[in-house]
């Protein structure tokens, strides 16, 4: 195996060289040719697969769209053959999956501050993570409309903030959910994808997901008109709102698969393929990322479409995009290994070595999977035990993907990756140090080992009885059978083994990277056995929840950038799930506590000493739990009286609620419930002026600050 490398090594270097050689010598001395033109077939999918043509320059040195080709089907033909098929696996170990499952929930992970606007109203903002940079939500307000999606994601229910009343309803294609809301001044935004239901069934359906972007005027709330709408193919990621720029990413795949053909797909916005000079190539080939940038003020917009992986995470600030996707290019490691172990022992021969290797190169795992099960499958029983010592085990590894920001100019600056996987964007957070700008990112670190699983076939002769019936009576009839049994016992026949991966205890690690995309420091190894529930950096500590059993806060120092320090922490029953600053000392956390039953639990941590955390106040709702563990943008802060809103569902003195109306007091470093009411589907809060609004799933509840009276409840 390790020979067969080499080869490969040395002639790719040979390869190399004279590439290069060519490069530098060619052009000297060979003649300027014209640039040619030719056709290619590619699909795509705003045409409904149809094919298309384009003709397109080539020679020169000009990138194509043919190299693009050539580079995706170079990694669709490996990965479509078997690869993927890894992780999925892996993912069925820890967790079930519905046969057929719904894309329409809405993804979202923050802080609703306040906003003083020129008719002097204050009113709340979305929950976000970074300052000046707004993020989607299902729920806005300018202070003078509220904008409110309904529970079936398709209408839109526009209220009149002056006269509480529903003023029009906006309603999208039916075959559109909505994702998300912006209100920029009287502007509306909605974030629309189309409602897929994906069956997972090998090979997948060839289906791509199209993202709708609606724009409304709003300065008649009772006469919304629409302005434009924008088309653009894959599945919504996330957005980001800055200033008067809306930037939006999705997803796509870059291949098909079906019926054992591979076909090549490029992304399209309004019906029209992106610009071969807006793609951006960063080495990875399996999915296309595309970001759209729209100018809110100008109705302009623009497209840059990425090479790469699934998005998982976006973080922004104004001038910077973070993209965070898994490193799908580890599993193909896990081949190697396998094969690399059974050659070393034996179990394959340097030809059959040489033929799999072949198979490989060619992309095709599944005759490659074929040849090295025959060949395991023919090995004499007494022999099976030298199975016993075959496993191997990577590291799940994941890459951040780093943008530059200029309005609607998007250049890439490069990428880092890390071991490890995020949580969710709390895990990573820019900050500055002596004038230079760096990023913090936490990870939870899994072991993937694979291992041989033997199935021991045997057929043993049973004696079966069996019940027969006619018109007139019944009787029972004896006979012997050979049926085939999974029982471990020593005379196998036939033994069927396959490789199952299985993921070993987890542990987490800290990373902080400079502007160069240069890992500076780490910290290894922090709380193995458990896993990263919430993150937050305040200032220059960044705290971070991990969870098995108890609920540790932990602080760690980062004032000096290249010398992480962890300064103490904190065990706890349960767990948080979401950090919240209350002020420069104290942080509010939202989990469950499950040690007796499950409860919500809000807790406010002490953190004016991060050496000697304390947990200062907490409250715990019976049975209880809350989109907020889920998704920031349900928290609402009230820091004018001190409250804090938060939806979900527990048991409050015998009765159902469904919304918690938290106070705090800083000085005493103390929180209490102050009030709890139920609204069917509660999930959103917001405040214009002395009004609190409590979002319902049909009905819009106002209680009046801070006295918490109800005024009144608006039907939508």
């Amino acid at each position: 195996m390790i020979e067969e490398r080499n080869k490969i090594i040395i002639l790719g270097t040979i390869f190399f060289i004279i590439g290069f050689l060519i490069t530098i010598i060619a052009p000297a001395i060979a003649p300027t040719q014209p640039y040619q033109t030719r056709s290619i077939t590619m699909i795509n999918p705003a045409t409904i697969y149809k094919t298309i043509t384009y003709t397109e320059k080539t020679g020169g040195g000009v990138y194509s769209y043919s190299e693009l080709i050539d580079k995706i089907m170079s990694q669709a033909k490996f990965f479509a053959t078997g690869v993927t098929a890894l992780p999925l696996a892996m993912t069925a170990v820890s967790e079930a999956i519905p046969l057929v499952t719904p894309l329409s929930a809405v993804s979202s992970s923050g802080d609703r501050g306040v906003y003083q606007i020129s008719y002097e109203k204050t009113f709340s903002k979305t929950n976000v993570q970074v300052e000046g940079v707004d993020e989607q939500d299902i729920v806005k307000t300018n202070g003078e409309i509220i904008v409110v999606t309904k529970p079936d994601r398709k209408n839109i229910a526009v209220i009149n903030a002056s006269s509480d009343q529903v003023a029009s309803y906006i309603k999208i294609d039916q075959d559109f959910i909505v994702r998300g809301l912006y209100l920029v001044n009287n502007t509306l935004v909605i974030i629309s994808s189309q409602q897929i239901y994906r069956i997972l069934v090998y090979p997948p359906p060839p289906i791509i997901e199209k993202t709708r972007i609606y724009i409304y005027d709003l300065s008649d709330p009772s006469r919304p008109v629409e302005i434009s709408h924008i088309d653009i193919d894959g599945g919504f990621s996330g957005s980001r709102l800055v200033n008067n720029y809306l930037y939006i990413v999705t997803n796509m795949p870059s291949f098909r698969f079906s019926g054992g053909n591979i076909s090549p797909v490029i992304p399209s916005v309004n019906e029209s393929p992106i610009p071969l000079s807006n793609i951006i190539d960063t080495g990875l080939y399996l999915n296309f990322v595309n970001i759209l940038t729209y100018d809110l003020a100008k109705n302009r917009f623009d497209v840059k479409t990425v090479t790469g992986g699934f998005v998982e995470w976006i973080y922004m600030k104004p001038d910077k995009l973070y993209l965070v996707w898994r490193d799908p290019l580890v599993y193909i490691d896990v081949i190697y290994r396998l094969i690399d172990q059974l050659y070393m022992n034996r179990l394959i021969s340097e030809e059959n070595l040489t033929e799999i290797m072949n198979m490989i190169k060619k992309g095709d795992l599944m005759a490659a999977h074929v040849i090295i099960n025959n060949i395991i499958n023919s090995i004499p029983g007494d022999k099976l035990s030298i199975l016993k010592n075959i496993s191997t085990e990577v590291v799940d590894k994941t890459i951040f993907n780093v943008f530059n920001i200029d309005g609607l100019n998007i250049t890439w600056s490069g990428s880092f990756r890390v071991a490890g996987h995020i949580l969710d964007q709390f895990a990573m957070e820019e900050f500055e140090n002596k004038g230079s700008r760096y990023i913090i990112v936490a990870t939870t670190v899994s072991k993937i080992v694979v291992e041989p699983l033997i199935y021991p076939i045997i057929t043993l002769p049973v004696v079966i009885t069996e019940t027969y019936c006619n018109a007139s009576y019944c009787g029972n009839a004896t006979t012997t059978r050979i049926i085939t049994s999974r029982e471990n016992v020593q005379n196998i026949s036939r033994v069927m083994i396959t490789f199952l991966p299985r993921v070993s205890e987890a542990y987490n690690n800290v990373y902080i990277v400079d502007e160069r995309l240069r890992i500076v420091s780490v910290i290894e190894g922090l709380a193995p056995g458990e896993r990263i529930y919430a993150a937050r950096l305040l200032k220059n500590v960044f705290y971070l929840v991990t969870f098995r059993n108890v609920d540790p806060l932990y602080a760690i120092d980062i004032s000096d950038p290249y010398k992480p320090v962890v300064l103490g922490f904190l065990k706890t029953p349960g767990f948080s799930e979401y950090l919240h600053p209350i002020s420069n000392d104290l942080l509010l956390g939202v989990g469950l506590e499950t040690s007796l039953g499950r409860s919500l639990k809000i807790s406010l941590y002490d953190i004016s000493d991060p050496k000697n955390l304390k947990i200062s106040s907490e409250i715990l709702l019976q049975g209880g739990s809350s989109p907020v563990l889920n998704d920031h943008h349900a928290f609402t802060l009230d820091s004018r009286h001190n409250l804090v809103i938060i939806p979900g569902y527990a048991i409050v003195d015998n009765s159902s609620a469904t919304v918690f109306i938290i106070k705090y007091n800083i000085d005493q470093k103390k929180i209490e419930l102050i009030k709890s009411i139920y609204i069917v589907g509660a999930s959103r809060s917001l405040y214009i002026d002395d009004k609190l609004y409590i979002i319902g799933s049909d009905i819009i509840m106002i209680l009046k600050l801070p006295s918490l009276e109800e005024l009144k409840t608006i039907n939508y």
